[in-house]
């Protein structure tokens, strides 16, 4: 997924990021150190963490974001820790929540698996 194809589905607080207009400093392999700068002083570098960090591998635009390298984030999308149940997963344990975007649920397969089953359940029982 190139960058602009990326950027048609990004957040809107993106428009607020320090690093508007500077994609030569956080695309610079030579120097990460100054576009880790930007991100540092950055009024939406935990709403850009969290975005980029639920974004699959092969998702990832590259360069300096949310004041980690492409390489680093890479060592990091591993694994996530579930929402309902609190144990950390591979991440293709989550299911794809929007396809235009590939952001993945924060509830694992097997707690989704559970819950629909809790509901039919309870379907059957109030029918019956």
């Amino acid at each position: 997924m190139t960058v602009s194809q990326l950027l048609r589905h990004a957040p809107e607080w993106l428009s607020r990021g320090a690093c508007g207009g500077q994609s030569k400093l956080m695309y610079d392999e030579s120097r990460p150190e100054m576009a880790r700068a930007v991100c540092y002083g950055c009024p939406v570098l935990d709403d850009c963490r969290a975005w980029v960090t639920a974004l699959s591998p092969d998702q990832d635009p590259g360069g300096v974001i949310a004041a980690t390298t492409e390489k680093e984030r890479a060592g990091l999308a591993g694994t996530k820790v579930c929402s309902s149940c609190g144990v950390e997963q591979v991440v293709t344990e989550y299911a794809v929540r929007n396809s235009r975007t590939g952001l993945r649920r924060a509830t694992c397969k097997g707690c989704v698996h559970a819950q629909k089953c809790a509901r039919q359940t309870t379907q059957r029982r109030v029918a019956a």
